[in-house]
């Protein structure tokens, strides 16, 4: 604006995958001079609770994940709310199995729908359970997707990363528009609401 000057924002989303594009790679070193820079290792910030009773299956997913974002895990629904309540900041996607003993992964659902912090929490059901009426149950109890066992890993890998994308370009879009309210002063509201008076007028 003339006389009053602009404010520009933009906020980065955390990493989304460690990998990088061999030609990204290839144009980056013929370019690079003395930059210690390594394009292998990106720390990458996003934490993923897997909720699943199987303790091979819990291994496989956990030694599949870790090596791209840090893990949690816990044997049951009622295990995982217990991390949550202590970490639930910290943990940015849930995979939970359906069917589990102590607390099964319909319940443990419906009870991280009731708290408004553990609701904002984006899930992957992953499970064995292939009818579509247990599918269509899950979606309605608001899961961001499902998985079938037995599953592809890149699959798996495809549908994390999408989900991850999209929760964060929405906490970004959130995050940007309550600076945005932060960071307009009383003043230059009032300015504005003048000269939209006199555009009235």
């Amino acid at each position: 604006a003339p006389n009053v000057g602009s404010r520009f924002y933009f906020r980065m989303p955390k990493t989304i995958s460690t990998e990088v594009s061999k030609e990204f790679k290839n144009n980056y070193k013929q370019k690079e001079t003395s930059s210690n820079l390594s394009l292998e290792n990106f720390d990458n910030t996003f934490c993923i609770l897997i909720v699943e009773d199987n303790y091979d299956m819990r291994l496989f997913i956990q030694q599949t994940l870790c090596s791209i974002y840090n893990i949690k895990t816990a044997q049951n629904g009622q295990q995982a709310l217990d991390i949550l309540r202590t970490d639930k900041q910290n943990i940015d996607l849930i995979i939970t199995d359906l069917m589990m003993p102590k607390l099964d992964g319909f319940t443990f659902i419906k009870h991280l729908n009731e708290n408004s912090d553990t609701a904002k929490i984006p899930i992957l059901v992953l499970t064995a359970m292939q009818e579509d009426s247990i599918k269509v149950e899950a979606l309605e109890l608001g899961v961001n997707d499902f998985l079938t066992k037995p599953f592809v890993v890149q699959e798996l890998l495809i549908k994390l990363k999408n989900i991850l994308s999209d929760t964060s370009i929405k906490k970004m879009w959130a995050e940007d528009q309550k600076l945005r309210n932060e960071e307009v002063p009383i003043a230059e509201d009032n300015q504005l609401a003048d000269k939209m008076q006199i555009i009235k007028d």
